[in-house]
C-alpha cells in the first residue's frame, strides 16, 4: 500500500456535508495539507458554530450548491442518516460526474454511495480509527491514526495516498466486513469507556475525590497487557477462581446497573477462560452459579 500511494493525491477542492467533531478533524486536516474546503453544510446552530471557529474561511453553504460546487463530497454525518442522505441527493439533485464521493462512517463501505456511483461519481469509505472532542488538538490525533479504507481498485491507491497525506495509516477493510470492522472498535471503545465511567462514579460514592489516580494507571496497563498478551493478561478473581470475592462483589454492588454490567461481562469471561482451558469445570460451574 505505501508503494500504492506514493503518488501525492490530487489537490482537492472539498465540500463538507456534517460539521461534527469526526468531519472538523477531517477538514483541519486536509485544510493543514493543502486543500481547500471551500463549502459546508450544518444544520445546527452548534455545527455552524464549530465551522466559523474551526474553517474561518469556509462558506456555509446549502446542499443543492455546495453539491455544485466542489470536486469532492466528504459525508461525515451519523450512520443511520448516511443511506437515505446519499439516495436523496441523487433523486433530487444529482452528483457530478467523476466528482470524489468520501465518507467517514466505519460501518459502511461503498456500497451505501451507489446512487452517487451510479451518476458517475468516484466512491470512497475513509474512516479514522478514532475518537475526537471536539477541542482544537483533534487534527493532532490524525497523525499516525489508522484509516479504514473501502474502495475501487482503480481507486485505492488515491484514497491511501489522501491518508498518508494526512499523516494517518492506511489499511484496506472489504465491504462485507465493514460492519463486523467496526462492531470491534464500537465494543473495544464505547463498551470500555461505560464500565470506567461505572467504576468512577462508584470510587466517587466512597468519597474518593479523584478516581482517575487510581483508575488511570490500572486500566491502561490492562489495555496495553491485553493488546500485547492477549487473554493471558487477565488478572483478577475471576481467572483466580475466588469465587467469594465474586459474590461479595455482586452484594456490595447491590441491585444497580452496574451489577448488571458487571454479571454480563463477568459471565462472557468465565466462558472465555474455560474455552481456552483456563478455568475447571467444578470452578466454571462454581463461578456460573454465582453469577447467574
Amino acid at each position: 500500500m505505501a508503494e500504492m500511494a506514493s503518488q501525492a493525491p490530487p489537490v482537492l477542492k472539498v465540500g463538507l456535508i456534517g460539521a461534527g467533531r469526526v468531519g472538523i478533524a477531517l477538514s483541519r486536516s486536509l485544510q493543514n495539507h493543502g486543500h481547500s474546503i471551500i463549502a459546508a453544510n450544518a444544520i445546527s446552530e452548534k455545527s455552524q458554530k464549530r465551522v466559523h471557529e474551526f474553517l474561518p474561511a469556509t462558506d456555509l453553504q446549502e446542499i443543492e450548491n455546495l453539491i455544485e460546487n466542489v470536486q469532492t463530497v466528504l459525508f461525515a454525518v451519523p450512520d443511520d442518516v448516511l443511506p437515505d442522505l446519499v439516495r436523496g441527493i441523487a433523486q433530487t439533485i444529482g452528483f457530478k460526474k467523476h466528482q470524489f464521493v468520501i465518507h467517514t462512517s466505519g460501518r459502511f463501505g461503498i456500497d451505501v454511495l451507489a446512487p452517487a456511483t451510479l451518476q458517475g461519481a468516484l466512491p470512497m469509505a475513509i474512516h479514522p480509527a478514532m475518537t475526537f472532542t471536539g477541542a482544537p488538538n483533534d487534527v493532532d490525533r490524525i497523525v499516525g491514526c489508522p484509516f479504514a479504507i473501502t474502495t475501487t481498485d482503480e481507486l485505492l491507491p488515491i484514497a491511501a495516498a489522501l491518508v498518508l497525506n494526512m499523516g494517518g495509516r492506511e489499511y484496506v477493510v472489504a465491504e462485507k466486513d465493514r460492519a463486523l470492522y467496526h462492531a470491534a472498535l464500537s465494543h473495544a471503545a464505547n463498551h470500555s469507556s461505560i464500565v470506567v465511567n461505572q467504576a468512577t462514579s462508584i470510587l466517587q460514592e466512597i468519597g474518593i475525590e479523584d478516581p482517575g489516580l487510581f483508575l488511570s494507571p490500572l486500566v491502561n496497563a490492562a489495555i496495553e497487557n491485553s493488546l500485547t498478551m492477549g487473554i493471558d493478561a487477565l488478572t483478577g478473581p475471576i481467572v483466580r477462581g475466588d469465587v467469594e470475592t465474586v459474590r461479595a462483589h455482586l452484594l456490595a454492588l447491590g441491585d444497580t446497573e452496574v451489577q448488571k454490567t458487571y454479571r454480563t461481562i463477568a459471565v462472557a469471561t468465565v466462558n472465555r477462560l474455560h474455552q481456552l482451558g483456563k478455568l475447571s469445570n467444578s470452578v466454571t460451574k462454581d463461578l456460573l452459579e454465582v453469577l447467574q
